[in-house]
């Protein structure tokens, strides 16, 4: 049963284990050629792709190891990444993009859910824009907060903040300035916690979570952040299908 199970293991893992063909003795000390070796010396693995908890074990010479730590090591090596996986770039999906500057502003997120902005200009390659992390990205849009014909960047994130330590929407605004993102303002929330948001150039429409219920509302920016200009709807629930069609790309997927 144990070797069957053994090889099943090893047609899984992208790394050497085989059934030790010798009688049971004690790890060395030093030896980390035998990464998962317990005292009954079942199996012999190379280093190469093997966690850093087993390589410390065998490092250690832990005289005591046995068949819990044995099926410790085998669980985690099971949901380890196989060799050379963490060396590939994570695969990114597309969540927006937008007409910017003549070209497109495209907001990408990996598989840890980082996000990051590509710009494509007439002529040029798509480039990546460099800018702070943007954990937990899922909405882009542009506004014009000066009312200059310059556009800044909104971007929407879900994600922990400094000073409100829970995982909420959060909202941030960007300048692309001599082709770096600079940030103007980093929200920590708006009036309400927000669950849906849209565009229109300094103002930002919101269907938010208050106390007792919702609220559509409008807010403007005023120099630094948004101020509360207009109340729509509050109420129960969600608003009516009018007041929702206005937030088409706006909501968290």
């Amino acid at each position: 049963m144990v070797g069957e199970g053994l090889l099943s293991v090893r047609r899984r893992l992208p790394l050497t284990l085989a059934l030790s063909p010798t009688a049971s003795t004690a790890p060395r000390r030093g030896d980390t050629s035998s990464a998962c070796n317990p005292s009954l010396q079942v199996v012999t693995l190379t280093t190469r792709g093997v966690p850093p908890f087993c390589r410390k074990s065998a490092a250690a010479g832990d005289t005591i190891l046995g068949v819990k730590l044995f099926c410790a090591c085998i669980l985690t090596l099971l949901a380890w990444p196989a060799a050379g996986e963490g060396s590939r770039a994570p695969a990114a999906r597309e969540i927006a993009r937008r007409a910017f500057g003549g070209g497109q502003l495209r907001l990408v997120v990996d598989r840890e859910g980082m996000g990051k902005l590509l710009l494509a200009q007439p002529g040029l390659a798509e480039r990546t824009v460099p800018c702070e992390p943007l954990e937990g990205a899922w909405g882009l849009w542009l506004g014009d907060l000066e009312d200059d014909g310059v556009p800044e960047i909104v971007v929407t994130l879900r994600k922990k903040a400094k000073h409100d330590p829970v995982v909420e929407n959060r909202l941030h605004v960007y300048a692309i300035e001599h082709g770096r993102c600079v940030p103007l303002w980093r929200g920590t929330r708006l009036a309400g916690r927000f669950e849906r948001i849209a565009v229109d150039r300094d103002r930002v429409l919101a269907l938010e979570r208050i106390p007792g219920g919702r609220r559509v509302v409008w807010y403007r920016w005023h120099g630094f952040g948004y101020r509360l200009e207009e109340t729509l709807w509050q109420g129960r629930g969600l608003p009516g299908p009018e007041l929702m069609a206005m937030f088409a790309e706006g909501r968290q997927p």
